[in-house]
C-alpha cells in the first residue's frame, strides 16, 4: 500500500495535520485510540483505510508514477486508459491470467496486477489499494522506511469515507461489453457512467488468499481534469477524483479534539469527514508493529499467507 513522494517538495503528513485534515498522536496507544475513535465517530459510516510507511508521500494511484506516461503529472484519462490496456495485453501475451489465475475481465486483471505489483517501477494502475479495516493498513504504516542513519520517518493511516460510493465487483460489473484497449470483457467506461464521474469502490469477487488476508478493496475514478485535478493535488490527492476540492474539508474542532484524545466525545451532532490522516510517529512504529503481532494477529505471515510471501520472507533473512 505504499505511495510515492512528489520530488520531496511537500511533507504531506505535516501539511494534513497543520491544515486540519488529520491528527498526529505521540504514543502508540494514542494512534490506536485515534483509529478507534474515528471508527465509532459515526458507527453507521464506513471508511476504507490505507497505510503508507512514509507520511511525506501524497495519495496517488501507482499509474501516475509510471515513467513516460506523459510525465505522470500531465497524464489524462486517454493516456491512462491506453497504458492500462497495453499493460494488460502484455500480461496476457506473457501467459498471466491462464489456468488458476484467470483474467476473465478487464477489472479483475487490473485488481490482480495492482495488488501484486505495488511499488514496482514501471507497473501501475488507476486502482488505489485500500482495506475494509484499519489494522492491516496500520501494519503497512509501521513498516520501517529509513535509509542508512536517517531518522525513521513517520507513517500515516488514511481514511476515506465510503458511504455513498458505488461498489463494483471485479466480475459481475463487467458483463456485456469489451474494452477496446485490453480486449478483455468489461472496461472502465461503463463504471464511470454509473459512478456519475465520481470515485467508486472495486470489490474482488474471487480474491486470492493474500487479498482475503488483507481485507482488500480498491478505490478508483476517472482521471480528474483541469482545475479539479489541480485543486485536489494542492491537498495531497493526485489522480483520484474524490469530488470537488471544496468537498475535502478540515476536521471540525470538536472532531479534531475528539480524535486527538483531548475530549471524551465529539460535542453535538458529529460530522463524518471525507478524508482523515492519522500520522504514526516514526519512533512508535516498532512498538506498534509488535503490538499488532502479539494482540491483533497482524504479521508478515498473516499479511502475506502465500508462496510468494514465504519466499520473500526467506529472501529478506538470507
Amino acid at each position: 500500500m505504499g505511495n510515492s513522494a512528489e520530488n520531496g517538495a511537500v511533507d504531506w503528513g505535516s501539511y494534513w495535520v497543520e491544515n486540519g485534515y488529520g491528527v498526529r498522536p505521540t504514543r502508540a496507544a494514542e494512534v490506536l485510540s485515534a483509529i478507534s475513535r474515528l471508527a465509532v465517530l459515526s458507527a453507521s459510516t464506513p471508511y476504507v483505510w490505507r497505510g503508507v510507511n512514509d507520511a511525506r508521500f501524497s495519495v496517488q494511484p501507482s499509474v501516475f508514477r509510471v515513467p513516460g506516461l506523459k510525465g505522470g503529472r500531465d497524464a489524462d484519462e486517454a493516456s491512462v486508459a491506453a497504458y492500462e490496456g497495453k499493460l494488460l495485453n502484455e500480461a496476457s501475451e506473457w501467459g498471466v491470467g491462464q489456468g488458476a489465475e484467470t483474467f476473465p475481465t478487464h477489472l479483475s486483471a487490473l485488481a490482480t496486477i495492482q495488488h501484486h505489483a505495488a511499488g514496482i517501477p514501471g507497473i501501475g494502475t488507476r486502482l488505489l489499494d485500500v482495506s475494509a479495516e484499519p489494522l492491516t493498513p496500520l501494519w503497512f504504516a509501521t513498516e520501517p522506511a529509513k535509509v542508512g542513519r536517517q531518522r525513521e520517518p513517520d507513517g500515516v493511516v488514511l481514511a476515506i469515507r465510503r458511504r455513498g460510493l458505488p461498489a463494483f465487483g471485479t466480475h459481475s460489473a463487467q458483463r456485456g461489453t469489451r474494452d477496446p484497449n485490453s480486449g478483455l470483457d468489461g472496461g472502465m467506461g461503463l463504471l464511470f457512467g454509473e459512478a456519475q464521474g465520481g470515485p467508486f469502490v472495486v470489490r474482488p469477487e474471487f480474491p486470492s488468499g493474500r487479498m482475503i488476508a488483507q481485507n482488500s478493496l480498491f478505490v478508483a475514478s476517472k482521471v480528474p481534469a483541469g482545475r479539479r485535478r489541480e485543486g485536489l493535488r494542492a491537498k495531497g490527492i493526485d489522480g483520484l477524483d474524490l469530488g470537488l476540492p471544496s468537498s475535502i474539508t478540515p476536521l471540525s474542532e470538536p472532531n479534531r479534539a475528539y480524535l486527538s484524545g483531548e475530549t471524551s466525545q465529539s460535542v453535538g451532532q458529529p460530522t463524518t469527514p471525507l478524508f482523515v490522516a492519522i500520522v504514526v510517529p516514526g519512533n512508535q512504529k516498532a512498538r506498534l508493529r509488535t503490538t499488532l503481532g502479539t494482540t491483533y494477529g497482524r504479521s508478515e505471515q498473516t499479511i502475506y499467507p502465500d508462496v510468494q510471501g514465504f519466499v520473500d520472507s526467506r529472501k529478506s533473512r538470507a
